[in-house]
Parts: structure tokens; C-alpha cells; sequence
């Protein structure tokens, strides 16, 4: 799959329960990165949207890529799904799955099927939550972002840095 020096190939994961009711990994697909570089915001949003078609779904949908602290990725998974206005994204399944990938860091993205990128105040609230609970595990939230359609996307790294502030924290 992966051709060129640059390329990149990662896993895409279901968190599962096993026959003792414990989450493990099971490995879904291999997605590809052509850029196969350091990962970032923009990126994030390009692997989601030409892999999942996150800009295209119907309903909001929450996924986490997880990443190593040479800031690689180490697996993509799905930690929610909602309805057309609001997705419900429970901490421990961010923090649970992005372990489990074996990574430290994460980039949480969720979409808006409306097409607005506009992050609403529960979208603020439950980036604070992230980052303050990634920092007492020692999993970094390096940005959350908001997929919208036609290549538009919201980072709240870019737009709201105040959030990972010590002082907010």
C-alpha cells in the first residue's frame, strides 16, 4: 500500500470488549497517508475526511487519532457517534483507546453535519475537559478539531490556545 519512502500506513481500530469484558484493540483497515510526515491539524483533518469521509457524514461522529511522542500515529478510532447536532464524547474512551493504541498524545475530531465550523459552547466546555483530564494521565490533547464540508475546518489549538493555558488548566 504504501509505495514511496513518504508514505504512511497506520491502523484504524474498534476499541472491543473480549471474552473477560475487557477493551482491547481488534484492527479494522490499514489507512494511508501519502505525506507520511510529523502529523498535524491539517493533516488530521485530510487523513479523516479522504479515509472516513468525515466531511461528508450525516450525523456528528467523533474519532481520535492517537499519537506517539515523536508525534507519529499509532491508530485511529471511533469514540462516538451522535445525532445531526450533538455527539455525546465520554473521556475515559478517549483516554482508554488512545492507550491502547499505545500513544501519548491525541487529536480528537469530531464533524458538523451542518457544514458550520463555529464550535458551539459545549464543544468549548468538552475540549477543557479533555485537556485537563489528558494532563492528569499524561496524554496530551495536542487540538481538537471541527470538520466541516468543502475543506473547511475549525482547530481549537489555532483559534482558542487560551484553552491550554496553565492558568485555565
Amino acid at each position: 500500500m504504501a509505495e514511496a519512502f513518504n508514505n504512511a500506513v497506520f491502523p484504524f481500530y474498534t476499541v472491543c470488549l473480549n471474552s473477560n469484558y475487557q477493551p482491547v484493540l481488534r484492527q479494522e483497515k490499514m489507512v494511508a497517508d501519502a505525506l507520511g510526515n510529523k502529523l498535524n491539524s491539517r493533516r488530521a483533518y485530510k487523513i479523516l475526511c479522504e479515509n472516513f469521509h468525515m466531511d461528508e457524514l450525516a450525523y456528528e461522529t467523533v474519532f481520535c487519532i492517537a499519537i506517539n511522542a515523536s508525534a507519529k500515529v499509532v491508530g485511529i478510532f471511533q469514540c462516538g457517534m451522535g445525532s445531526q447536532d450533538k455527539v455525546l464524547v465520554n473521556p475515559s474512551e478517549v483516554f482508554r483507546g488512545t492507550l491502547l493504541c499505545g500513544g501519548s498524545r491525541l487529536i480528537l475530531a469530531h464533524n458538523h453535519p451542518s457544514s458550520s465550523i463555529e464550535p458551539s459552547e459545549a464543544d468549548t466546555i468538552q475540549t477543557k475537559r479533555l485537556i485537563v483530564g489528558g494532563n492528569c494521565i499524561d496524554i496530551t490533547v495536542v487540538d481538537h478539531i471541527i470538520v466541516g464540508r468543502g475543506g473547511a475546518f475549525y482547530s481549537f489549538r489555532e483559534h482558542q490556545p487560551a484553552l491550554w493555558s496553565p492558568e485555565i488548566i
